[in-house]
């Protein structure tokens, strides 16, 4: 924390610095331990000439001297004894190879990622080598000119969305705006500019889960999931389209959502198109609305709260030129930011609005109507999950049907334990819905995760496993066609499954566990003849940071289902 305050800020210069790669640590060594000492952030380029001094007396600028580094590279979330792991296994490497000679004292290790990337994460163990220095005649790349000379003078254009980006949008893009009228309860806010947003709709969901789908499939869009593969910066505000229901519905607004992300500047005239289905780009006409503003960590019963209040702020001076049918919420912060929050209210102004029709302005979110399907449970978290019928259920395990024919993508793991299998199952089907397939699309990721064991000799079973992907709604029909040979498309025919459900962060304990619980609630019931023992699956339905409410659950077949070997 010390670091990231001298980069927002905490320094002589009060100048807010870009976030750099990689965050180096130097390494205490003892004969038995290993413990971190020195935390170091690299100074960008366009301020390695004039960065400014720490404010912090335990923050301190130095320089680097050229160096030559033995370097290990390693995936995943990195832990001190992953470090250490690393260090040892170089170490040993280089005394192999005859280089004991070369090895310092000098340890480094270096991370590369945001906490919260989950996949194809870098990191790297540093031995700093005695003897070999940079050759002064080896190639260097062409850096940014951080010369004190006079940077070129801005463009009119420039200027004025400088002059005009609001402070709070915190050196983001986010639409620019005039002030028409200021009161200590709201403002009236003008965008007097066509801007285009990229929006998703989402209904049959309450705020909070409603928030999170939303949020990642345009998260999805600028990441690349487009038509021109295009990474785009994050904007603000991100806003939430929502419905007001009358006094005693029961509930404050309707499960009927729509999010919004600005599109940037530099995008505003060739946005590239979405590629998926459920998101659409939209042009928003010019608006006036009347905005409270609020702080902290939003909330539905703060939104409730201070919508009310811009409601009876309004009222108060007279005005009701507003559009009572439905609002908006505003956020202008990442979840990690932890003060200084802002968040607004927006209710849409008739009179003061140049626009003549509602319809218009809905273009803001595309009211676009989706086809209705079956609801999914509230265990798949807003993901795409195969439909079922629930025939029976008792305190111990229910029997559940799927009466459709699904198509799964699947890969074949063999010779590993369970762990390490599942983890490479995973990642190569998560290359697949990334854009490893023959139309390099970027396919949505669905719930469960179903694994297929195959019971074995063993102490619990044989190292082969099925990895399993649910193939979403919208290419069952006709499944895009993977590239890689390890990963292909199966068709699971429709069956019945007695099932048990249990929550945590699962593992092989726990899946052998729930396995013999199952097996003998079954036979207790006089249903131990009735499902096939051959082969079982895990069914896994959340990602590893969603700590509260997991679900996880052991599949056993029925026999009678129409396809009696259930062989993806």
């Amino acid at each position: 924390m010390r670091l990231f305050r001298y980069i927002s800020g905490n320094n002589q210069a009060e100048m807010k610095i870009e976030m750099t790669v990689p965050v180096a640590k130097k390494m205490n060594t003892g004969p038995r331990s290993m413990s971190y000492q020195t935390m170091s952030f690299f100074i960008p380029f366009e301020h390695q000439q004039d960065a400014p001094m720490p404010n912090n007396d335990n923050v301190n600028l130095e320089i680097v001297k050229p160096f030559c580094a033995y370097v290990k590279v390693y995936g995943g979330f990195t832990t001190l004894s992953k470090v250490r792991e690393n260090y040892q296994s170089l170490l040993r490497e280089l005394r192999e190879d005859g280089r004991s000679n070369d090895i310092s004292d000098s340890i480094y290790s270096a991370g590369y990622d945001d906490r919260f990337k989950l996949f194809n994460r870098h990191n790297e163990v540093w031995i700093i080598s005695k003897n070999n220095k940079p050759s002064e005649n080896a190639a260097v790349p062409d850096l940014p000119n951080t010369s004190s000379e006079p940077k070129p003078a801005k463009s009119t254009a420039d200027k004025k969305l400088t002059e005009k980006t609001p402070q709070f949008c915190d050196e983001n893009d986010c639409p620019l705006f005039y002030v028409k009228k200021n009161t200590t309860d709201f403002q009236l806010r003008c965008y007097n500019e066509s801007y285009k947003w990229v929006s998703t709709s989402v209904a049959n969901m309450n705020s909070k889960l409603a928030g999170k789908t939303a949020f990642w499939r345009l998260f999805r869009y600028i990441e690349g999931s487009n038509a021109k593969q295009m990474k785009i910066k994050m904007t603000v505000p991100v806003t939430m389209m929502m419905q007001p229901l009358q006094p005693g519905s029961g509930s404050f607004v309707k499960e009927d959502f729509t999010m919004s992300f600005f599109i940037p500047f530099k995008h505003q005239k060739d946005a590239p198109a979405p590629t998926a289905d459920d998101v659409e780009l939209n042009t928003v006409k010019p608006f006036c609305a009347y905005v409270r503003e609020y702080g902290g960590f939003s909330n539905m019963e703060k939104v409730e709260t201070h919508y009310k209040e811009l409601l009876n702020a309004l009222k108060l001076q007279g005005i009701d030129d507003f559009y009572t049918n439905m609002f908006y919420t505003a956020g202008y912060d990442a979840p990690y930011k932890l003060f200084n929050r802002r968040n607004e209210i927006w209710l849409i102004s008739k009179s003061q609005n140049p626009m003549q029709s509602l319809v218009v302005l809905l273009a803001l979110v595309g009211l676009s109507v989706v086809q209705a399907r079956p609801k999914e449970p509230d265990f798949c978290h807003g993901l795409e999950c195969p439909h079922f019928k629930t025939v029976n259920k008792t305190d111990a395990f229910e029997l559940r049907c799927y009466e459709t024919d699904y198509k799964w993508a699947s890969t074949i793991v063999a010779g590993y334990e369970y762990d390490e299998a599942v983890r490479m199952g995973f990642m190569r089907l998560f290359n697949y819905i990334e854009g490893d397939n023959v139309k390099k699309l970027k396919i949505a990721m669905t719930a469960p995760v179903a694994v297929e064991i195959q019971a074995g000799q063993g102490p619990f079973c044989k190292n082969n496993f099925t990895v399993n992907f649910f193939v979403p709604f919208k290419y069952q029909d006709n499944p895009v066609e993977p590239t890689s040979k390890s990963v292909f498309i199966s068709s699971l025919k429709k069956f019945c499954a007695y099932v048990k459900s249990y929550g945590g962060y699962s593992n092989i304990k726990l899946i052998q566990e729930n396995t013999e619980k199952l097996s003998e609630a079954l036979v207790k019931a006089g249903l131990g003849d009735t499902f096939i023992k051959e082969v079982f699956f895990y069914a896994g339905y959340d990602s590893p940071f969603r700590v509260f409410d997991r679900h996880n659950e052991i599949w056993f077949i029925k026999k009678d289902s129409d396809d009696k070997t259930l062989n993806f």
